[in-house]
């Protein structure tokens, strides 16, 4: 498990916020995405059975043939890969806001259609139900997707408004259009308050995100800590493994005659380097102080595990240039090669804590491994 750099993390986190409401505003669309295909396949037979001896039959055909082709472009551009990868900026499919605009035209055309629908008052009252009926499914089923519930709603009520003051219904035109703009300031709101509520959430989610990364990783490093490094021993349960506890020779000098700022530098820079020897199912770690622990998820025979160990030790002591001069440290390493048994994973940490005891005591700047007695 490599580090993170975490304040990349952070930002990179924060700059996918945009595409995560994005992500978040197609799921709500996906999960009613069939209101705007189904609700014509009710709709439109229903004006077509109820208006066909009102409205001339050419007419009345023409009209169901453009809402029924918007209605399969709409169901098109939904199960068709091809179709379905190209999005609006707000995460949409393309074609989803001209669908729903021809939507909104047809409805709101329905009015002007017949000259005696909004003369005699059951006709008219079926026609501006129908447009209700159409407009309730976009603004329920669509909640917070001001954009394509408005591409509905907006035409659908201003052709209808026209046609009743126009037609010789100012009041009721007037209501209707009054419904119109409540509706335009309801959807606004509603949208604004989907995207706060979204914003919450990933705001929430990236803070999880952060306090399980903190818990189990070093701060300064990226590398995981003490806690880090048994979660993923507990993970190797039963499977071979090679452990190096690591200790820097002389890190205190560096932090006596440079300072501690060059001290973090040095602590970053060896755990970069610890970590180019590892694969990604191995396991880094900073165990607090100048001290490292790393974990190969194998095994690796003890003599060939020291020689490992002493190339670790030649690349900790290149000079590691810091903001405030160079500085050179050394290490020295214990080695512990065995399995991970369930409940006993301190057992392994504890061996290869021995094993770098004895090569402190010898010297330092060496490895070397545990034997049969610590």
């Amino acid at each position: 498990m490599r580090p993170v750099d975490r304040s990349n993390q952070l930002i990179t986190n924060r700059t996918h916020e945009a595409e995560q409401l994005q992500q978040e505003t197609r799921r709500i669309y996906d999960s009613s995405q069939w209101v705007g295909p189904l609700g014509q396949c009710a709709l439109g037979p229903i004006v077509v059975w109820q208006l066909w001896d009102r409205i001339s039959a050419p007419v009345l055909l023409g009209w169901f043939l453009i809402l029924a082709a918007a209605s399969l472009s709409l169901t098109t551009s939904l199960i068709v890969p091809s179709l379905a990868r190209y999005q609006s900026s707000s995460g949409m499919p393309l074609l989803a806001g001209p669908c729903h605009l021809v939507f909104g035209l047809c409805y709101g055309s329905l009015l002007w259609l017949g000259p005696d629908l909004v003369a005699e008052p059951e006709l008219r009252w079926l026609c501006l139900t129908i447009m209700f009926a159409a407009s309730a499914g976009v603004s329920t089923g669509l909640a917070g997707l001001d954009k394509i519930s408005m591409s509905v709603l907006g035409p659908t009520w201003t052709l209808g408004s026209l046609a009743l003051v126009v037609k010789g219904q100012p009041t009721l035109g007037a209501g209707t259009l009054l419904f119109l703009v409540i509706v335009t300031i309801d959807q606004r709101r509603s949208g604004d308050l989907f995207r706060e509520l979204i914003a919450l959430r990933v705001d929430r989610e990236l803070r999880a995100e952060s306090n399980a990364w903190a818990a189990s990783h070093d701060d300064l490093t990226g590398l995981l800590n003490r806690s880090g490094v048994l979660t993923g021993l507990n993970e190797l349960e039963s499977q071979p493994v090679t452990a190096m506890y690591i200790d820097l020779d002389y890190f205190k000098a560096v932090n006596d005659q440079l300072g501690h700022g060059a001290g973090d530098q040095v602590l970053t820079e060896v755990g970069r380097r610890l970590s180019e020897h590892i694969r990604e199912e191995d396991l880094v770690g900073r165990f607090g102080g100048d001290e490292f622990f790393v974990v190969f998820a194998r095994h690796i025979p003890s003599a060939r595990a020291e020689q490992l160990g002493r190339n670790i030790i030649d690349a900790i002591e290149h000079p590691i240039d810091t903001q405030f001069g160079a500085a050179r440290v050394s290490a020295s390493i214990g080695v512990a090669v065995g399995v991970c048994e369930s409940g006993k994973v301190d057992d392994i940490i504890n061996r290869a804590d021995g094993a770098l005891i004895r090569a402190k005591r010898a010297g330092r700047g060496r490895a070397l491994a545990a034997t049969d007695g610590r």
